[in-house]
């Protein structure tokens, strides 16, 4: 019942997959989730995008239909993998039927069948008919016989229905409730309406204008007080406010939207938490529906600025809305048709590299911030010039491009130590430690670390010191001194805990339950990451992703290689799903381990060589971990057998692995 939008869209898919029995899983209306244009998932609907991803890049048992007007878009760019496109030709003529009489219209079977046929078993044009018949207390064969609505049955019938149906039966009060109702993506209250139309009209008069449009069918109760309009309405009704006059209809749709942007700030105002306050993604709801709102009405600085002034950028990254965020800053672009500021486009490009790097889109990631890194030497910022060459190296060292990432992260440590920035220096540190540990440099490591915590102290930067007493964990931890990371890990989490970052939090208590497991405590190392992952699956997909694979070797560790294998399988499919390829090889590397115990030697061969493939590619710490397991491998079978085996797996090894997988 507490489990974020996103980590139920997760849970469900997991389930879906997970199921005994196959089943066939209907979504009805799913583009009420989407963008009208786009097709990508709203932005309050965090967790829809990745979980569009997950059914296209992998099968499942389940068999999910999405009943919908636009293409579903996921959060990164492939062609439809799993998921496929049938036309839907409509109600079969017996279900209109049924349905024209769940909805009281009277007549003969002929009759019936004739508007159903007519129709082409479009629903809501059949609910409309019903609708209209009703308020006009006509009968279908009077209706058949009247000239008058005989154009009706021509071109788009359902878009004919609601054309008649707006301009002859909704007075102007209704009309402009319905336009008001329109402008909103999501489900809203009746005042957040009356927000848009101007204020004089009587209270009761609103109120049957509300029963006049919910009758007709034009307007839908959601549950709570709030309602919404069925999408072709929506997008009829922000067409035809104002009739006749294209520009004036859409100065008035601009201004509609900027009025839904100031309400929405003043619910924020008034009915949720003040920004010290505010500890969840739900926080700050109206906020980020507000500057959606203020980007539809063209106002992207006041956009922009609402942004900047709540920090919206850097609470929702500690909260894990990274596709929340995408969204936002995409509707930004370009800077350059609301003139922002050099640096205002430089900030956007930056983050939205930052965004994009987190959601596994790397390419694109290097372009923005490379765009961001251009702006800023040429504007002559030299202190966000070093944030955009440590991100950048983030970039590369993500992708196994380690000495470009060390020479990045070097630049950056000069120009702030130049400079005098502390925090971007410290930050830098950090960064280059990462680099010294792939590259098995543990003793530079750990100095780098040390000089990092030193200085994340003397700023008083408590999100760093929680970072960097993580990274010194890890390094301790590697040496074998546990006593001494578990004593970091657990300062970082009050740090953490204190500063609201559940994302660190998550990340953190992932870091101790492997530090139980190395020593052997398995069912403490077990308390842990369940609690990690609970945590990681609400703000941090990705690293959900790491914390199953380590849940994985607790379980395997404890002879539950079946719950091991389910882990395994759940990590891999986000690792892909978030381009985390660091994790994909982890994965597989322990995937093959858990085959070797079983004797399975075919698919712990081909599980560990993918392994050792992508650790070695990405220039990873890990690699010589999935060397060690090969190492195993040909022990235990011998030089002669293990080269026959290779031989046979090692060209099918994908195949073979897919099938393991099932």
């Amino acid at each position: 019942a507490n489990l974020s939008l996103q980590n139920q869209a997760l849970a469900l898919f997991n389930a879906l997959n997970g199921a005994e029995d196959a089943r066939l899983i209907i979504f009805d209306q799913f583009e009420n989730l989407l963008d009208w244009q786009s097709g990508h998932a709203l932005a309050d609907r965090p967790g829809v995008g990745e979980w569009i991803d997950a059914i296209n890049s992998q099968p499942c048992r389940c068999r999910i239909l999405l009943t919908t007007r636009q293409w579903p878009q996921g959060t990164r760019e492939y062609p439809p993998t799993y998921m496929q496109e049938y036309f839907v030709r409509g109600l079969e003529v017996d279900e209109g039927i049924e349905l024209l009489r769940k909805l009281g219209v009277e007549a003969d079977e002929q009759g019936l069948r004739t508007v159903v046929e007519r129709c082409a078993g479009h629903a809501f044009a059949l609910t409309l008919l019903a609708s209209l018949l009703r308020n006009r207390h006509l009968s279908l064969a009077t209706f058949f016989q009247d000239p008058t609505y005989a154009q009706l049955w021509s071109g788009n019938i359902a878009r004919n229905l609601l054309d008649y149906i707006y301009k002859q039966q909704l007075d102007a009060d209704q009309r402009r409730l319905l336009f008001a109702f329109s402008i909103y993506r999501e489900p809203a209250p009746l005042h957040a309406a009356q927000a848009i139309i101007e204020e004089g009209e009587a209270v009761s008069k609103v109120q049957s204008d509300l029963d006049a449009l919910l009758s007709q069918h034009l307007l839908q109760a959601a549950g709570e007080g709030n309602y919404q309009l069925h999408a072709i309405v929506a997008n009829y009704a922000q067409g035809h406010f104002i009739e006749g006059d294209e520009r004036a209809n859409r100065a008035a749709l601009l201004a509609a939207h900027v009025k839904a942007a100031q309400y929405y700030l003043q619910q924020s105002e008034t009915h949720y938490p003040p920004p010290e306050r505010r500890q969840h993604m739900s926080d700050m709801e109206p906020l980020i529906e507000a500057v959606w709102q203020y980007c539809q009405a063209e106002q992207w600085q006041e956009a922009y600025g609402l942004m900047e002034d709540n920090s919206i950028y850097r609470n929702l990254k500690n909260w894990g809305g990274d596709a929340i965020l995408l969204e936002l800053y995409t509707l930004l672009l370009p800077p350059e048709k609301w003139q922002a500021e050099r640096l205002q486009a430089a900030h956007i490009y930056n983050n939205l590299g930052v965004l994009c790097r987190a959601l596994g889109r790397m390419q694109q990631a290097r372009e923005y911030i490379e765009r961001a890194l251009r702006i800023y030497e040429k504007e002559g910022d030299r202190v966000d010039e070093s944030w955009s060459l440590n991100h950048l190296g983030r970039v590369y060292s993500q992708i196994g491009n380690k000495e470009q990432a060390r020479e990045y992260y070097e630049q950056a440590l000069r120009i702030c130590q130049e400079e005098g920035d502390r925090l971007g220096e410290a930050t830098a540190l950090n960064n280059l430690g990462w680099v010294c540990n792939a590259l098995g440099q543990t003793e530079q490591e750990q100095k780098y670390y040390e000089q990092a915590l030193s200085i994340f102290r003397e700023i008083g930067d408590r999100g760093g010191e929680g970072s960097t007493l993580n990274n010194l964990g890890r390094v301790l931890n590697d040496l074998g001194q546990h006593a001494k990371a578990q004593e970091y890990y657990e300062q970082a989490l009050d740090i953490f805990r204190e500063t609201n970052n559940r994302r660190g939090e998550g990340w953190t208590l992932s870091n101790l339950g492997k530090t139980y497991y190395v020593q052997g405590q398995l069912d403490e190392a077990r308390t842990y990451l369940d609690r990690a992952l609970r945590m990681r699956r609400e703000v941090d997909r990705r690293g959900a992703g790491r914390t199953l694979n380590n849940l994985g070797e607790v379980y395997a560790s404890m002879g539950q290689r079946e719950r091991a294998r389910e882990c395994y399988e759940e990590a891999l499919s986000i690792n892909r799903a978030m381009g985390d390829r660091e994790g994909e090889g982890k994965t597989l590397r322990n995937f093959g381990r858990l085959y070797l115990a079983e004797r399975n030697y075919s698919i712990a061969l081909a599980a560990l060589l993918l392994a050792q493939r992508l650790l070695d590619e990405l220039q990873s710490p890990y690699r010589y971990s999935a060397q060690e397991g090969l190492d195993a491998l040909r022990q235990e079978l011998g030089e002669k057998q293990f080269a026959e085996l290779r031989t046979k797996v090692e060209l099918k090894a994908p195949q073979i692995v897919k099938e393991a997988l099932g």
